[in-house]
């Protein structure tokens, strides 16, 4: 893991602060206060994160603000370039790993850890991550005492004892951990809310089907009912009532149609041929007759009288027959108009008796071809009481889930105050244990013959003068100088910061062999002359990894610059 940027938004007292670093040796000057330490601390935090629970949460939390607390880092790892983003704030905090195409790092807690060599950050705090208040306290923690003589007789059986302890607080947090898997679950109440969410909108749409539903059975039913009553109604009496009546209107229009052609028989042309002769004979008749009495053309003697008097008598005659045949066909034509309007009602009515007949046909042959559809039209209203009831089952179901689903919500929201006690308890066992572990961490490493060697080797680096030995033993460490075993408490203060400069720089590279953290350095140079800090620097330059150095002095710069 190579930094070759920092972008911190807030952070401390820092505000939109751009670093840019790079592969090697990186060194970054100030005066006091002025955000040196607050650098240091930000790469830290980026790499490991910063709980609540760290002391450096409320130092570097920029209260005069309301932002983002955090910042953005680039890095090169793996060959690839990736930049990393948290957020440290306490309900809204992330972290994001993306690489130089944009596309995320799907776990980036496990991605940075794998990034960071899986080094823990007890093991970098007591190695590769350096201040000066970090150098009086080695110097203190490191130093034989009188104090700590008189304990190092019970020291062993003190770590015993507080590896029981940590042992049992593990065992402790293990049991509240599955107590708090049972009761706490806030993804559960999640799931829960989605529930009960999921199942009202379910009751909702089948609150909405059922009266539908119900009402396309009633109607199915009601028209089903209707239909065989109906059928039921219709029958061959009925239809043999209509039949007859039509046929007898069809055979009382018969018989009339007959008689109508007699009466038109008696009023055809031969009565009018008739009616002519009639009163052409009767009216030439008295025309002869007064046209000879008038001339005298005949001897009016008693021959001729009778013979005018039978003509006359004719004439009389044929008139008379004329105006009765003229009455007789004035009647029989007014007869005539009546039988053709009571034909024409005859038709009318038989009509109507043949629609009705054939409306009765045609109705009863619709209803037949419902009937034939009956056991379907049954089929379908059982489905639909299936369905009802079946939609009333899963009503009842649906509200009974919802039920259940808010009591178990109701139960699981009575259980906050257990949970934010045993939250707080589980914090309280892990702040312990990693306090043991932190105590431990470097006791244990630093016991190793390896470890003193590797030690010893920095220590001739940074002041080749020298050909001392450290020794690292049961937490102890002293510096074997001049046939003398020399405890750090005894050492100068320059000799100090050398001891545990070249012990953390060894157990930086025992913790992190593959030498991906980079090693940050916060003003540990201070009490170093110029010639001790030359040599220092050349060793960090030579060490394989990447080093930032923050100092209050520009020496360390000039050296740089100088080489």
């Amino acid at each position: 893991m190579i930094i070759l940027g920092l972008n911190i938004t807030h952070f401390g007292k820092l505000e939109n602060k751009n670093v840019s670093l790079r592969p090697g040796m990186n060194i970054i000057t100030g005066g006091n206060d002025s955000g040196k330490s607050t650098i240091a601390a930000f790469i830290r935090a980026m790499i490991y994160g910063l709980s609540e629970d760290d002391d450096a949460y409320g130092r570097y939390y920029p209260y005069d603000f309301k932002g983002n607390y955090g910042g953005r880092m680039k890095i090169l790892s793996g060959g690839a370039m990736y930049t990393v983003e948290r957020s440290f704030l306490r309900d809204d905090g992330y972290l994001t790993v993306t690489g130089a195409d944009g596309t995320p790092v799907e776990d980036p807690e496990a991605w940075i850890r794998s990034a960071a060599s899986e080094v823990s950050l007890s093991d970098y705090d007591a190695s590769g991550f350096m201040s000066q208040a970090a150098v009086l306290r080695d110097m203190d923690r490191y130093s034989l005492s009188e104090e700590k003589e008189a304990e190092a007789i019970r020291e062993t059986s003190v770590r015993n004892c507080l590896k029981k302890a940590k042992n049992r607080l593990l065992v402790e947090k293990a049991a509240l951990e599955n107590d708090l898997s049972g009761a706490r679950m806030d993804a559960r109440m999640e799931s829960i809310d989605g529930e009960i969410e999921e199942a009202e909108e379910g009751l909702r749409r089948l609150r909405e089907e059922y009266p539908v539903t119900e009402k396309e059975l009633f109607d199915e039913k009601a028209s089903y009912d209707a239909d065989t009553e109906l059928v039921q109604a219709l029958n061959d009496e009925r239809l043999s009532t209509l039949k007859n009546d039509m046929l007898a209107k069809k055979e009382e229009l018969l018989k009339y149609i007959d008689l109508c052609e007699k009466e038109k028989k008696m009023t055809n042309i031969p009565g009018i041929i008739l009616f002519v002769l009639a009163f052409l004979g009767g009216i030439g008749g008295c025309f002869f007759m007064s046209a000879m009495k008038v001339q005298n053309i005949f001897d009016f003697s008693e021959k001729n009288a009778i013979i005018t008097t039978v003509i006359f008598g004719v004439s009389i005659l044929l008139l008379i027959l004329a105006v009765v045949l003229t009455v007789v066909h004035s009647v029989r034509l007014k007869k005539a108009k009546e039988h053709v309007a009571k034909e024409k009602e005859l038709r009318d009515s038989m009509r109507e008796s043949e629609e009705e007949y054939q409306d009765y046909v045609n109705h009863q042959e619709e209803q037949e071809e419902k009937l034939e559809n009956k056991d379907l039209r049954e089929r379908r209203i059982r489905t639909l009481s299936d369905r009802l009831r079946d939609m009333s089952r899963r009503l009842s179901m649906k509200q009974e889930t919802i039920d259940r689903l808010k009591a178990e919500k109701d139960e699981l929201a009575a259980d906050a105050e257990k949970r934010a006690e045993t939250e707080k308890s589980i914090r309280a066992i892990e702040l312990a244990v990693a306090g043991f572990e932190s105590l431990g961490a470097v006791e244990e490493a630093l016991e190793t013959d390896a470890l003193s060697d590797a030690a010893t080797r920095y220590l001739g680096g940074i002041d080749s003068r020298r050909d001392d030995s450290i020794t690292v033993k049961e937490g102890v460490i002293t510096l074997h100088t001049g046939g003398n075993d020399v405890p750090l408490s005894e050492l100068s203060m320059s000799t100090s910061g050398e001891v545990i400069l070249s012990v953390r720089l060894a157990l930086f590279d025992e913790k992190d062999p593959g030498k991906t953290l980079p090693l940050v350095l916060d003003d540990v140079f201070t009490a170093f002359d110029t010639e001790r800090m030359n040599s220092a620097m050349s060793v960090l330059r030579s060490i394989g990894r990447q080093a930032v150095v923050l100092s209050c002095q520009s020496r360390e710069k000039e050296t740089t610059a100088n080489n």
